[in-house]
């Protein structure tokens, strides 16, 4: 026992002397953001919506037990991290974006056939329904999203 209390205190000791570190899967800090031409590509997307409230839309949300809102509002420029945005996740290892919700997010527009969304290779979720985006026509071609899982 005295054995182990004097260990203990030598760990701390150790402990205290040491320079703070913080442990990252990451090898550089500037990796622990999410990638900046994702951002750029989000931002793009988001610039070419707006907000629409829509009471239609609103009701079908609450039948699913949503609440409508903007997710996009969370949507901030430079020096955020995408990967922190509401609607959004990220690989925690790559920081990629591999999942978008945007579901009853009250987004109306179009969404034309160069849109930023499709640069999102990494993407494997992706959820937009109860929004207007009348009449976009998102093709299902795997093409799109080569890494879209289907449900």
């Amino acid at each position: 026992m005295g054995y182990l209390l004097r260990l203990s205190l030598c760990l701390l000791c150790l402990s205290l002397h040491s320079p703070l570190t913080t442990s990252s899967p990451y090898p550089n800090s500037s990796a622990q953001l999410c990638h900046e031409d994702e951002r750029f590509a989000m931002l793009e997307f988001k610039n070419s919506l707006a907000i629409n409230v829509s009471s239609s839309i609103s009701q079908a949300c609450a039948r699913r037990g949503q609440v409508p809102y903007a997710k996009t509002a969370s949507w901030k420029a430079a020096g955020s991290d995408c990967c922190q945005w509401d609607g959004v996740t990220c690989n925690p290892l790559t920081r990629h974006i591999i999942g978008l919700d945007l579901s009853c997010s009250e987004l109306q527009g179009t969404i034309p056939a160069n849109s930023t969304l499709f640069t999102l290779r990494h993407l494997r979720s992706l959820n937009l329904a109860f929004n207007d985006f009348y009449p976009s026509r998102i093709s299902p071609s795997s093409a799109r999203f080569p890494a879209l899982e289907t449900p």
